[in-house]
């Protein structure tokens, strides 16, 4: 993955002078956060079989998830009663899948973030998200939390709590930086498809355009898919603490996993609809166009790129604001339910 490099230059021409963004990322490897690989024609590279890779299973991964089933096994102990039947561990299982998506959290989510790195080499990372006061704001709340818990908890908790709100939202961030950042910058190279007067350099640069959304498209997959449904099931294990046993912690959950959706559906929906502004930029400098042969070019760019589907979590469904509306509204549905049964079992 190239970390810069200044628009229209060859590649002899690439820029000395690192982006903040490219700063940022390479803090990111450095520390292990991103397990990839510098290969040496200047691209990253996901290597499982590799020490970077190895180190960064033991800092990120295994230490707070030692952490996470450790909580695990003191929630169990200290709630099992006297005579535990179905209904109580069914009741366990569904409280502790909060645990579990943590786990998933630690060992998935840098696999997914290296993953996009990977694929999407052909954006260079030229300037930070656009939607850099989200961003910030995420971090900042996620940091109060961090606070709040350590306030409110007592004993071996006022430990082992903070650190679960210390890694998953780390985690979270960083990866949703990753995608931030890679879309924003597909975002930019669209929009200079209409500063461009040169139908040679048009067509040039609408293929690279092109090619950069097939690998979006490919890159993203892994992490629109886990964030979407690690977010729902946080949602609706937050919506059964909410009816039985309300905690403040469940609230700061529920925020942050409605903030993730409606993040990842915005970026992905601009970058759909940037790409079809791009192409639509192709079809006026083809009506535009005089040259018989650069207009046929013109015309089969257009109609290839008028093909192109909208971002999917690796082909199962396809991350818009209608399917995010539908998931809130099933949500919704799910929550009124259970307060339907909660009352049910109040009366009798």
């Amino acid at each position: 993955m190239k970390v810069s490099q200044e628009n229209n230059a060859s590649p002899a021409e690439i820029s000395v002078k690192e982006t903040h963004a490219g700063k940022m990322f390479k803090f990111m490897a450095n520390i292990l956060l991103v397990p990839v690989s510098l290969l040496n024609n200047g691209k990253y590279k996901l290597k499982i079989k590799s020490w970077r890779f190895f180190c960064s299973c033991l800092l990120w991964c295994v230490l707070p998830s030692v952490n996470e089933a450790y909580m695990m096994y003191q929630d169990y102990e200290n709630g099992i009663p006297s005579k535990a039947d179905f209904k109580y561990f069914s009741k366990l299982a569904f409280i502790q899948l909060g645990s579990i998506t943590a786990l998933l959290n630690y060992w998935i989510l840098k696999v997914c973030g290296a993953y996009l790195v990977e694929q999407c080499g052909s954006i260079p990372l030229l300037e930070l998200p656009s939607r850099k006061l989200q961003l910030t704001l995420f971090l900042v709340y996620s940091i109060g939390v961090c606070i709040v818990v350590i306030y409110i908890m007592e004993g071996l908790n006022k430990f082992l709590v903070p650190v679960y709100y210390f890694f998953v939202p780390l985690k979270l961030l960083s990866n949703l930086f990753l995608m931030n950042v890679f879309t924003s910058n597909f975002v930019k190279k669209c929009k200079n498809l209409s500063l461009l007067t040169d139908t040679k350099t048009l067509l040039k640069e609408s293929e690279s355009v092109s090619n950069a959304y097939v690998d979006l498209k490919r890159g993203l997959g892994p992490s629109l898919l886990f964030h979407y449904t690690t977010s729902l099931l946080m949602i609706m294990n937050c919506s059964y603490a909410f009816v039985n046993d309300f905690a403040i912690t469940k609230v700061a959950d529920t925020i942050s996993n409605v903030f993730i959706i409606w993040n990842i559906t915005s970026i992905s929906q601009e970058c759909f609809e940037e790409q079809q502004n791009a192409n639509d930029v192709l079809r006026i400098a083809a009506n535009e166009c005089l040259d018989p042969d650069l207009k046929e070019e013109l015309k089969w760019r257009w109609s290839v790129g008028k093909q192109e589907s909208e971002l999917t979590a690796l082909g199962f469904f396809t991350i818009s604001k209608s399917s995010m509306i539908s998931a809130f509204s099933t949500m919704l549905g799910y929550l009124i339910v259970l307060i339907q049964f909660k009352m049910a079992d109040e009366d009798n």
